[in-house]
């Protein structure tokens, strides 16, 4: 989050070229950092109501890739990433296009032999079927998702020093009160290069 040794992006189905090897090491490093950032006191997390949102938010989306750092699950009542050792063998980061378009990538490390490492796109078709843009409703600021045609909103209850969290609700409505997760992501330079194309 030595990673040089082993590095795997391959164009076969569900997979979109890396035009640009990472340097393993380095995103590692990074991910490791924003995973240390991500809120650790779960009612000081779901204490938060819809709270600082810096101005750039719309076009940090798409200037930084998104760790996906952990989820409060409503009716499990826990984090979604409940073991910090297990976590580390896998980091999920969204990238977000000018366009809007979705890409996901995943780093995974051999869980037997720790120095094997791969970045894999896993997106399932090409181009990707969603896609994300932020939108104001009222004085409310929503994540809009659109995947396979239908689009949901999900609120945006902060975002402040690259730190984001999400509100993601089962109806995808504004003022939702269904909620099922509270997302946390965190903003991390681009470290490699894939258009998705």
């Amino acid at each position: 989050m030595s990673f040089a040794l082993f590095l795997a992006a391959t164009t076969a189905l569900g997979q979109v070229p890396i035009e640009k090897t990472p340097d393993l090491e380095v995103i590692h490093a990074a991910l490791k950092e924003a995973r240390a950032r991500r809120p650790r006191d779960a009612k000081a997390l779901l204490a938060l109501k819809q709270g600082p949102i810096e101005p750039t938010l719309a076009e940090d989306l798409v200037k930084f890739d998104w760790y996906e750092a952990g989820s409060w699950s409503y009716p499990e009542k826990k984090f979604g990433v409940s073991y910090d050792d297990d976590e580390l063998f896998q980091f999920d980061l969204r990238r977000y296009l000018a366009d809007g378009a979705e890409l996901r990538f995943s780093l995974n490390i051999n869980r037997r032999d720790p120095g094997k490492r791969q970045l894999t796109h896993v997106n399932f078709t090409l181009p990707p079927p969603s896609s994300a843009a932020i939108k104001k409703v009222g004085k409310q600021t929503y994540l809009e998702g659109t995947a396979y045609g239908e689009k949901e909103l999900h609120r945006v209850v902060s975002y402040e020093k690259g730190v984001l969290i999400v509100d993601i609700s089962y109806d995808g409505v504004p003022n939702s009160k269904l909620v099922k997760f509270r997302d946390v992501r965190i903003a991390l330079p681009r470290l490699f290069e894939s258009s998705g194309k």
